[in-house]
Protein backbone atom coordinates (compact mmCIF):
# COMPACT_ATOMS: atom_id res chain seq x y z
CA UNK A 1 0.00 0.00 0.00
CA UNK A 2 2.59 2.33 0.73
CA UNK A 3 4.15 1.84 -2.66
CA UNK A 4 0.86 2.83 -3.99
CA UNK A 5 0.27 5.50 -2.33
CA UNK A 6 3.92 7.12 -3.14
CA UNK A 7 3.64 6.67 -6.83
CA UNK A 8 -0.16 8.16 -6.46
CA UNK A 9 1.17 11.18 -4.83
CA UNK A 10 3.60 11.30 -7.67
CA UNK A 11 1.38 10.95 -10.72
CA UNK A 12 0.03 14.51 -8.76
CA UNK A 13 2.57 16.38 -8.59
CA UNK A 14 3.41 15.79 -12.40
CA UNK A 15 5.66 12.57 -14.25
CA UNK A 16 8.62 13.74 -14.71
CA UNK A 17 20.57 8.18 -18.72
CA UNK A 18 21.84 5.68 -20.89
CA UNK A 19 22.96 5.52 -24.32
CA UNK A 20 20.86 2.64 -25.26
CA UNK A 21 18.43 0.45 -24.11
CA UNK A 22 18.11 -2.53 -21.57
CA UNK A 23 17.33 -5.86 -22.28
CA UNK A 24 13.60 -6.40 -23.69
CA UNK A 25 11.28 -7.54 -20.99
CA UNK A 26 8.76 -9.99 -21.10
CA UNK A 27 6.02 -9.87 -23.23
CA UNK A 28 2.69 -9.02 -21.28
CA UNK A 29 -0.81 -8.57 -22.45
CA UNK A 30 -4.37 -9.51 -22.04
CA UNK A 31 -7.26 -8.87 -24.62
CA UNK A 32 -10.17 -7.13 -22.98
CA UNK A 33 -13.10 -6.16 -25.85
CA UNK A 34 -15.22 -3.75 -24.44
CA UNK A 35 -18.20 -4.27 -21.67
CA UNK A 36 -16.67 -7.88 -21.37
CA UNK A 37 -15.40 -9.83 -18.93
CA UNK A 38 -12.03 -10.62 -18.36
CA UNK A 39 -10.50 -13.33 -20.03
CA UNK A 40 -7.64 -15.77 -19.28
CA UNK A 41 -4.30 -14.21 -20.18
CA UNK A 42 -2.98 -15.48 -23.39
CA UNK A 43 0.15 -15.34 -25.21
CA UNK A 44 1.09 -11.43 -25.53
CA UNK A 45 1.48 -10.26 -29.30
CA UNK A 46 3.67 -7.28 -28.13
CA UNK A 47 7.05 -7.14 -26.97
CA UNK A 48 8.16 -4.83 -24.40
CA UNK A 49 11.37 -2.87 -23.30
CA UNK A 50 12.92 -0.09 -22.46
CA UNK A 51 14.16 3.64 -24.38
CA UNK A 52 15.78 5.01 -21.64
CA UNK A 53 16.24 4.96 -17.69
CA UNK A 54 17.13 7.25 -15.07
CA UNK A 55 14.12 9.51 -14.69
CA UNK A 56 12.82 10.67 -18.48
CA UNK A 57 10.13 10.17 -20.65
CA UNK A 58 7.77 13.11 -20.25
CA UNK A 59 5.61 13.84 -22.80
CA UNK A 60 7.09 11.63 -25.75
CA UNK A 61 7.04 12.35 -29.80
CA UNK A 62 6.91 9.52 -31.39
CA UNK A 63 7.78 9.78 -35.37
CA UNK A 64 8.25 7.17 -38.20
CA UNK A 65 10.31 8.39 -41.32
CA UNK A 66 9.48 7.75 -44.87
CA UNK A 67 12.15 5.03 -45.14
CA UNK A 68 11.02 3.35 -42.36
CA UNK A 69 13.04 4.82 -39.02
CA UNK A 70 11.40 5.27 -35.77
CA UNK A 71 12.42 7.35 -33.48
CA UNK A 72 11.26 9.71 -30.54
CA UNK A 73 12.33 12.79 -28.89
CA UNK A 74 11.09 13.19 -25.11
CA UNK A 75 11.91 15.74 -21.86
CA UNK A 76 13.77 14.12 -18.55
CA UNK A 77 11.20 13.96 -15.95
CA UNK A 78 12.68 16.57 -13.65
CA UNK A 79 14.50 19.85 -14.60
CA UNK A 80 17.95 20.74 -13.74
CA UNK A 81 18.34 24.00 -11.39
CA UNK A 82 20.91 26.09 -11.83
CA UNK A 83 22.78 29.56 -11.47
CA UNK A 84 20.74 32.66 -10.50
CA UNK A 85 19.44 34.46 -13.46
CA UNK A 86 20.94 37.21 -13.64
CA UNK A 87 19.93 38.51 -16.64
CA UNK A 88 16.45 39.76 -15.07
CA UNK A 89 17.86 40.87 -12.17
CA UNK A 90 19.24 40.44 -8.78
CA UNK A 91 18.48 40.20 -5.13
CA UNK A 92 16.55 37.56 -2.95
CA UNK A 93 13.17 37.30 -5.29
CA UNK A 94 15.26 36.51 -8.91
CA UNK A 95 14.52 33.22 -9.55
CA UNK A 96 17.70 30.21 -10.65
CA UNK A 97 17.55 28.93 -13.85
CA UNK A 98 16.09 25.65 -14.96
CA UNK A 99 17.09 23.77 -17.46
CA UNK A 100 15.04 20.68 -19.09
CA UNK A 101 17.05 18.15 -20.99
CA UNK A 102 15.27 16.93 -24.27
CA UNK A 103 16.51 13.62 -26.04
CA UNK A 104 16.20 12.25 -29.45
CA UNK A 105 16.53 8.19 -29.48
CA UNK A 106 16.17 5.89 -33.03
CA UNK A 107 14.98 2.38 -32.91
CA UNK A 108 17.54 -0.27 -34.22
CA UNK A 109 16.36 -3.56 -33.89
CA UNK A 110 14.61 -3.59 -30.67
CA UNK A 111 17.64 -1.16 -29.28
CA UNK A 112 17.34 2.50 -28.80
CA UNK A 113 20.44 4.80 -29.21
CA UNK A 114 19.74 8.09 -27.53
CA UNK A 115 21.25 11.48 -27.90
CA UNK A 116 20.48 15.09 -26.20
CA UNK A 117 18.84 17.29 -28.46
CA UNK A 118 18.12 20.37 -26.83
CA UNK A 119 18.41 22.16 -23.05
CA UNK A 120 15.86 24.64 -23.03
CA UNK A 121 15.86 27.31 -20.10
CA UNK A 122 12.03 26.57 -18.94
CA UNK A 123 9.81 28.65 -16.55
CA UNK A 124 7.59 26.43 -15.24
CA UNK A 125 6.48 23.05 -16.28
CA UNK A 126 7.34 21.95 -20.05
CA UNK A 127 4.75 22.86 -22.26
CA UNK A 128 5.47 20.39 -25.43
CA UNK A 129 7.69 19.30 -28.20
CA UNK A 130 6.98 17.86 -31.84
CA UNK A 131 9.02 15.55 -33.40
CA UNK A 132 8.50 15.11 -37.21
CA UNK A 133 10.25 13.88 -40.56
CA UNK A 134 10.91 15.89 -43.79
CA UNK A 135 9.93 13.91 -46.50
CA UNK A 136 13.95 13.47 -46.84
CA UNK A 137 14.33 11.54 -43.99
CA UNK A 138 15.25 14.31 -41.21
CA UNK A 139 14.05 14.52 -38.02
CA UNK A 140 12.69 18.07 -36.97
CA UNK A 141 11.78 18.54 -33.40
CA UNK A 142 9.11 21.94 -32.87
CA UNK A 143 9.51 23.11 -28.49
CA UNK A 144 9.96 26.22 -26.65
CA UNK A 145 13.63 27.62 -27.38
CA UNK A 146 15.21 31.29 -26.34
CA UNK A 147 16.80 33.04 -23.36
CA UNK A 148 15.60 35.08 -20.69
CA UNK A 149 13.53 38.44 -21.56
CA UNK A 150 14.90 41.34 -19.28
CA UNK A 151 12.34 43.55 -20.50
CA UNK A 152 9.49 41.50 -19.14
CA UNK A 153 11.61 40.06 -15.99
CA UNK A 154 10.99 36.36 -17.78
CA UNK A 155 13.48 33.92 -17.05
CA UNK A 156 12.51 31.56 -19.22
CA UNK A 157 11.74 30.27 -22.85
CA UNK A 158 10.39 32.21 -24.85
CA UNK A 159 10.33 31.65 -28.98
CA UNK A 160 9.32 29.09 -31.19
CA UNK A 161 12.57 26.81 -32.10
CA UNK A 162 12.84 24.30 -35.00
CA UNK A 163 15.68 21.69 -33.68
CA UNK A 164 17.08 19.68 -36.94
CA UNK A 165 21.00 18.00 -36.71
CA UNK A 166 23.64 18.96 -38.07
CA UNK A 167 27.26 18.76 -38.26
CA UNK A 168 28.14 19.54 -34.33
CA UNK A 169 24.96 18.44 -33.06
CA UNK A 170 21.31 19.90 -33.49
CA UNK A 171 21.62 22.95 -34.70
CA UNK A 172 18.27 25.77 -33.66
CA UNK A 173 16.33 27.88 -36.00
CA UNK A 174 14.39 30.43 -34.39
CA UNK A 175 10.94 30.30 -35.95
CA UNK A 176 8.89 33.02 -34.11
CA UNK A 177 10.31 35.32 -31.08
CA UNK A 178 7.97 38.46 -30.99
CA UNK A 179 3.98 38.07 -30.28
CA UNK A 180 3.57 40.72 -33.33
CA UNK A 181 5.50 38.53 -35.69
CA UNK A 182 1.36 36.95 -36.16
CA UNK A 183 0.46 40.16 -36.06
CA UNK A 184 -3.94 40.26 -35.44
CA UNK A 185 -4.28 44.11 -35.65
CA UNK A 186 -5.26 44.43 -31.57
CA UNK A 187 -2.69 45.54 -29.39
CA UNK A 188 -3.55 43.29 -26.67
CA UNK A 189 -2.72 40.05 -28.95
CA UNK A 190 0.05 41.84 -30.56
CA UNK A 191 1.98 42.59 -27.48
CA UNK A 192 4.88 40.60 -25.76
CA UNK A 193 8.06 38.25 -26.67
CA UNK A 194 6.81 34.93 -24.96
CA UNK A 195 5.59 32.24 -27.45
CA UNK A 196 6.42 28.72 -28.47
CA UNK A 197 3.49 26.86 -26.17
CA UNK A 198 3.18 23.91 -27.27
CA UNK A 199 4.48 24.07 -30.27
CA UNK A 200 2.89 21.46 -32.95
CA UNK A 201 5.04 20.65 -35.93
CA UNK A 202 3.68 18.87 -39.66
CA UNK A 203 5.04 18.76 -43.33
CA UNK A 204 2.85 20.23 -46.35
CA UNK A 205 2.85 17.65 -49.31
CA UNK A 206 5.53 19.83 -51.06
CA UNK A 207 8.02 18.99 -47.76
CA UNK A 208 8.04 22.64 -45.85
CA UNK A 209 7.67 22.89 -42.63
CA UNK A 210 4.48 24.39 -40.63
CA UNK A 211 4.30 25.21 -36.79
CA UNK A 212 0.98 26.23 -34.30
CA UNK A 213 2.01 27.21 -31.45
CA UNK A 214 0.68 29.73 -28.16
CA UNK A 215 1.35 32.83 -27.87
CA UNK A 216 0.94 33.99 -24.20
CA UNK A 217 2.33 37.88 -25.18
CA UNK A 218 3.71 38.43 -21.64
CA UNK A 219 4.28 35.26 -19.67
CA UNK A 220 1.44 34.95 -17.20
CA UNK A 221 3.18 38.25 -15.50
CA UNK A 222 0.02 40.08 -15.74
CA UNK A 223 -2.84 38.72 -14.85
CA UNK A 224 -5.27 37.95 -18.23
CA UNK A 225 -2.12 36.88 -19.99
CA UNK A 226 -2.42 33.81 -19.95
CA UNK A 227 -6.58 34.22 -20.64
CA UNK A 228 -6.24 36.05 -23.83
CA UNK A 229 -3.52 33.82 -25.02
CA UNK A 230 -3.66 33.17 -29.09
CA UNK A 231 -3.47 30.37 -31.36
CA UNK A 232 -0.70 31.30 -34.19
CA UNK A 233 0.69 29.47 -37.38
CA UNK A 234 3.86 29.76 -38.70
CA UNK A 235 4.45 27.96 -41.91
CA UNK A 236 7.70 27.92 -44.29
CA UNK A 237 6.66 28.46 -48.07
CA UNK A 238 9.60 29.75 -50.57
CA UNK A 239 12.56 30.35 -48.25
CA UNK A 240 10.53 32.16 -45.55
CA UNK A 241 7.72 31.91 -42.70
CA UNK A 242 4.38 33.01 -42.99
CA UNK A 243 3.26 33.85 -39.58
CA UNK A 244 -0.63 34.57 -38.73
CA UNK A 245 -3.25 34.38 -35.95
CA UNK A 246 -5.45 31.44 -35.99
CA UNK A 247 -7.30 32.30 -32.69
CA UNK A 248 -6.69 35.18 -30.77
CA UNK A 249 -7.85 36.99 -27.41
CA UNK A 250 -9.78 34.07 -25.82
CA UNK A 251 -6.88 31.61 -24.19
CA UNK A 252 -6.46 29.23 -27.00
CA UNK A 253 -3.41 27.27 -28.41
CA UNK A 254 -2.96 23.96 -25.85
CA UNK A 255 -1.98 20.63 -27.34
CA UNK A 256 -1.77 21.84 -30.87
CA UNK A 257 -0.80 19.14 -33.65
CA UNK A 258 -0.92 20.15 -37.45
CA UNK A 259 -1.62 18.14 -40.38
CA UNK A 260 -2.98 18.54 -43.96
CA UNK A 261 -5.30 17.30 -45.95
CA UNK A 262 -5.49 15.70 -49.09
CA UNK A 263 -6.05 18.91 -51.06
CA UNK A 264 -2.79 20.58 -49.27
CA UNK A 265 -4.96 22.74 -46.70
CA UNK A 266 -3.53 22.66 -42.80
CA UNK A 267 -5.46 21.62 -40.24
CA UNK A 268 -4.48 22.60 -36.51
CA UNK A 269 -6.34 20.53 -34.03
CA UNK A 270 -5.88 22.36 -30.08
CA UNK A 271 -7.24 23.00 -27.15
CA UNK A 272 -9.11 26.36 -25.50
CA UNK A 273 -8.60 25.73 -21.38
CA UNK A 274 -10.09 29.06 -20.47
CA UNK A 275 -13.69 29.19 -19.16
CA UNK A 276 -14.65 32.85 -19.87
CA UNK A 277 -17.98 34.28 -18.62
CA UNK A 278 -18.40 36.27 -22.19
CA UNK A 279 -16.71 34.08 -24.39
CA UNK A 280 -17.99 30.57 -25.01
CA UNK A 281 -14.34 28.90 -26.33
CA UNK A 282 -13.93 26.01 -23.87
CA UNK A 283 -12.97 22.61 -25.42
CA UNK A 284 -11.04 21.25 -28.03
CA UNK A 285 -11.49 22.94 -31.40
CA UNK A 286 -10.43 22.10 -34.91
CA UNK A 287 -9.46 24.43 -37.57
CA UNK A 288 -8.85 24.28 -41.32
CA UNK A 289 -7.70 26.83 -43.87
CA UNK A 290 -8.76 26.62 -47.81
CA UNK A 291 -6.69 29.87 -48.71
CA UNK A 292 -3.37 29.33 -47.74
CA UNK A 293 -3.36 30.51 -44.30
CA UNK A 294 -5.77 33.65 -44.87
CA UNK A 295 -8.52 33.21 -43.24
CA UNK A 296 -9.42 29.98 -41.19
CA UNK A 297 -13.10 27.85 -39.81
CA UNK A 298 -13.55 25.93 -37.16
CA UNK A 299 -15.26 23.54 -35.49
CA UNK A 300 -15.51 22.56 -31.51
CA UNK A 301 -15.08 18.60 -31.00
CA UNK A 302 -15.60 18.61 -27.54
CA UNK A 303 -16.85 21.57 -24.77
CA UNK A 304 -14.93 20.78 -21.66
CA UNK A 305 -11.06 20.48 -21.15
CA UNK A 306 -9.44 17.75 -22.26
CA UNK A 307 -6.00 15.24 -20.85
CA UNK A 308 -2.68 16.68 -23.28
CA UNK A 309 -2.01 15.17 -26.09
CA UNK A 310 -5.07 14.24 -27.99
CA UNK A 311 -4.34 12.95 -31.82
CA UNK A 312 -4.97 13.58 -35.56
CA UNK A 313 -3.95 11.52 -38.32
CA UNK A 314 -5.41 11.73 -42.16
CA UNK A 315 -5.79 8.99 -43.94
CA UNK A 316 -4.10 8.50 -47.15
CA UNK A 317 -6.28 6.48 -48.81
CA UNK A 318 -9.34 7.67 -48.33
CA UNK A 319 -8.54 11.32 -47.12
CA UNK A 320 -10.67 11.17 -43.91
CA UNK A 321 -9.83 13.13 -40.99
CA UNK A 322 -9.75 11.37 -37.74
CA UNK A 323 -9.17 12.71 -34.42
CA UNK A 324 -9.22 10.91 -31.07
CA UNK A 325 -9.33 12.97 -27.76
CA UNK A 326 -10.15 12.09 -23.92
CA UNK A 327 -13.81 12.73 -22.74
CA UNK A 328 -13.01 13.15 -19.05
CA UNK A 329 -16.88 13.23 -18.51
CA UNK A 330 -17.45 9.90 -20.14
CA UNK A 331 -14.36 9.22 -18.83
CA UNK A 332 -13.69 7.22 -22.26
CA UNK A 333 -11.65 8.00 -25.93
CA UNK A 334 -14.03 9.08 -28.64
CA UNK A 335 -12.57 9.11 -32.19
CA UNK A 336 -14.47 11.79 -34.39
CA UNK A 337 -14.05 11.54 -38.38
CA UNK A 338 -14.64 13.69 -41.27
CA UNK A 339 -14.78 12.25 -44.62
CA UNK A 340 -13.20 13.65 -47.60
CA UNK A 341 -15.38 16.31 -49.30
CA UNK A 342 -17.80 16.79 -46.18
CA UNK A 343 -18.57 19.96 -45.12
CA UNK A 344 -16.33 21.23 -41.67
CA UNK A 345 -19.13 20.84 -39.34
CA UNK A 346 -20.16 17.04 -40.25
CA UNK A 347 -18.06 14.85 -37.95
CA UNK A 348 -19.14 11.56 -36.68
CA UNK A 349 -17.62 10.01 -33.39
CA UNK A 350 -17.27 6.70 -31.46
CA UNK A 351 -16.79 6.07 -28.11
CA UNK A 352 -14.18 3.62 -27.24
CA UNK A 353 -12.68 1.32 -24.33
CA UNK A 354 -14.04 -0.51 -21.93
CA UNK A 355 -16.90 0.44 -19.41
CA UNK A 356 -15.14 -0.91 -16.28
CA UNK A 357 -11.91 1.27 -16.71
CA UNK A 358 -11.74 4.92 -16.75
CA UNK A 359 -9.39 5.44 -19.87
CA UNK A 360 -8.72 7.09 -22.90
CA UNK A 361 -5.96 9.50 -21.68
CA UNK A 362 -3.48 10.63 -23.91
CA UNK A 363 -4.96 8.66 -27.42
CA UNK A 364 -2.46 8.67 -30.21
CA UNK A 365 -3.89 7.40 -33.97
CA UNK A 366 -2.26 5.83 -36.68
CA UNK A 367 -3.35 4.12 -39.95
CA UNK A 368 -1.63 0.75 -40.90
CA UNK A 369 -0.51 -0.38 -44.47
CA UNK A 370 -3.97 -1.96 -45.08
CA UNK A 371 -6.01 1.16 -43.93
CA UNK A 372 -7.08 0.19 -40.85
CA UNK A 373 -7.20 2.93 -37.94
CA UNK A 374 -5.01 2.14 -35.14
CA UNK A 375 -5.27 3.59 -31.28
CA UNK A 376 -3.31 3.74 -28.17
CA UNK A 377 -4.65 5.29 -24.76
CA UNK A 378 -3.63 5.39 -21.16
CA UNK A 379 -5.76 3.78 -18.63
CA UNK A 380 -6.41 5.15 -15.31
CA UNK A 381 -7.93 2.95 -12.80
CA UNK A 382 -11.82 1.41 -12.14
CA UNK A 383 -14.51 3.43 -12.99
CA UNK A 384 -16.84 4.38 -10.06
CA UNK A 385 -13.78 3.43 -7.77
CA UNK A 386 -11.57 7.12 -7.47
CA UNK A 387 -10.16 9.73 -10.25
CA UNK A 388 -6.70 9.12 -8.98
CA UNK A 389 -5.04 6.94 -11.57
CA UNK A 390 -4.11 3.45 -9.35
CA UNK A 391 -1.13 1.18 -10.23
CA UNK A 392 -3.56 -1.72 -9.80
CA UNK A 393 -5.45 -0.97 -12.85
CA UNK A 394 -3.74 1.16 -15.24
CA UNK A 395 -2.40 0.21 -18.35
CA UNK A 396 -1.34 1.36 -21.80
CA UNK A 397 -4.33 0.15 -24.18
CA UNK A 398 -4.38 -0.40 -28.01
CA UNK A 399 -7.07 -1.01 -30.45
CA UNK A 400 -8.06 -1.43 -33.93
CA UNK A 401 -10.63 -0.78 -36.06
CA UNK A 402 -11.16 -4.37 -38.49
CA UNK A 403 -14.11 -6.02 -40.33
CA UNK A 404 -16.41 -3.38 -38.81
CA UNK A 405 -15.38 -3.85 -34.87
CA UNK A 406 -12.80 -2.40 -32.67
CA UNK A 407 -10.80 -4.74 -30.90
CA UNK A 408 -8.39 -4.39 -28.09
CA UNK A 409 -5.09 -5.53 -26.15
CA UNK A 410 -3.41 -4.53 -23.56
CA UNK A 411 -0.11 -3.66 -24.14
CA UNK A 412 1.73 -3.41 -20.48
CA UNK A 413 0.38 -2.88 -16.71
CA UNK A 414 3.51 -2.11 -15.10
CA UNK A 415 4.27 -3.50 -11.93
CA UNK A 416 4.15 -1.39 -8.79
CA UNK A 417 4.02 2.34 -10.20
CA UNK A 418 1.86 4.04 -12.60
CA UNK A 419 2.26 2.62 -16.10
CA UNK A 420 1.58 4.15 -19.93
CA UNK A 421 0.77 7.67 -19.46
CA UNK A 422 1.42 10.02 -22.70
CA UNK A 423 1.73 7.09 -25.56
CA UNK A 424 2.46 7.47 -28.97
CA UNK A 425 1.88 5.43 -31.74
CA UNK A 426 3.37 4.82 -34.87
CA UNK A 427 3.24 1.96 -37.62
CA UNK A 428 6.58 0.36 -38.88
CA UNK A 429 8.06 -0.33 -42.62
CA UNK A 430 6.90 -3.76 -41.62
CA UNK A 431 3.14 -2.91 -40.45
CA UNK A 432 4.09 -3.37 -36.80
CA UNK A 433 2.34 -1.14 -34.32
CA UNK A 434 5.62 0.72 -32.29
CA UNK A 435 4.20 2.68 -29.08
CA UNK A 436 6.58 4.53 -26.71
CA UNK A 437 4.92 5.21 -23.25
CA UNK A 438 6.21 6.47 -19.90
CA UNK A 439 6.02 4.38 -16.67
CA UNK A 440 7.23 4.71 -13.29
CA UNK A 441 9.74 2.15 -11.94
CA UNK A 442 10.88 1.40 -8.21
CA UNK A 443 14.08 2.40 -7.71
CA UNK A 444 15.50 1.43 -3.68
CA UNK A 445 12.86 2.89 -1.83
CA UNK A 446 11.51 5.22 -4.04
CA UNK A 447 10.47 5.48 -7.71
CA UNK A 448 11.72 6.66 -10.74
CA UNK A 449 10.71 7.23 -14.67
CA UNK A 450 11.56 5.68 -17.60
CA UNK A 451 10.48 5.80 -21.10
CA UNK A 452 9.39 1.89 -22.70
CA UNK A 453 8.33 0.77 -25.96
CA UNK A 454 6.41 -2.05 -27.04
CA UNK A 455 6.51 -3.61 -30.27
CA UNK A 456 3.19 -5.82 -32.07
CA UNK A 457 3.39 -8.38 -34.56
CA UNK A 458 2.40 -7.76 -37.70
CA UNK A 459 -1.00 -6.04 -37.95
CA UNK A 460 -2.42 -8.80 -41.05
Amino acid sequence: MFARALIASLFLLGCGGTEEAETPMNDMGVQRPADMGRPAPRPSNWTTGVVETGGTGRQPSLAVSPSGQVAAAYFHSKGVTGEVCSEIGDGEDVPNKVNWTIRYAEMVGMTWSAQTAHEPLLLGQPAGLSLRFSPENVPHIATMTGEPVEMLVYCGANDVGLLTPGDDGWELETVVAESDEAASGSAASDFGSVVGYWSGLGFDRDGHPAIAYRDVHGGGLQGDDLTRADLEFAWKRDGSWFKTPIDFGEGAGDYNQVAFDQDGNPLVLYANPVEQTQADQLGLWITRSTDRGETWEKFRLLEAKTSEHPSMVVDPNTGTVHVAFSDPGRGKAVVASLAAGSSFDSWSTQVLGDNRYLEGEHPSLAIDQNGHLTIAWYRCGRAGVSSTCDPQYDAIVFGWFVDDEWLYEVIDDGEEGLCGRYPNLVINGENRPVAVYQCAKRSGDDFEFELRFARRAELR
